[in-house]
């Protein structure tokens, strides 16, 4: 079974906290930042100032920033851009960053997304 834990993202300096997943640690979003191709290394880092933006209690239009309940009574958001996903749930008191992806494979990175944040969750309940 893999390990599950948060880290800080130090590049997102916001009132609320923001943290990314990290799995058997590996940050999820310092691996997908590992992986990207240079070409969208800039819209990564546009998206991060809109997560620093929403969690500093602004509103993003929804070609930004998607804010919806999942299934599970966990709200997830979607931060876009042209060609880049990043999906992030809310935990009390911050955000979590759970996965980026590209907007060419969104629906198969959406399901990874709420796979990897059933288990985060599930970890987090037999802790208690």
């Amino acid at each position: 079974m893999s390990k599950f834990g948060t880290k800080m993202v130090d590049a997102i300096k916001a009132r609320e906290l923001v943290e990314q997943l990290v799995v058997d640690n590996i940050g999820m979003l310092d691996s997908y930042e590992n992986e990207l191709e240079k070409q969208y290394r800039s819209e990564l880092r546009n998206i991060l100032k809109y997560v620093e933006y929403a969690s500093n209690g602004n509103s993003l239009p929804e070609t930004k920033m998607r804010k919806y309940g999942g299934a599970d009574g966990c709200t997830e958001y979607e931060f876009k851009s042209d060609h880049l996903r990043l999906w992030a749930i809310q935990h009390p008191g911050k955000k979590i960053i759970i996965l980026g992806g590209y907007k060419c494979s969104q629906l198969a990175d959406e399901r990874r997304f709420r796979a990897l944040k059933k288990q985060f969750i599930s970890s987090l309940n037999s802790r208690r």
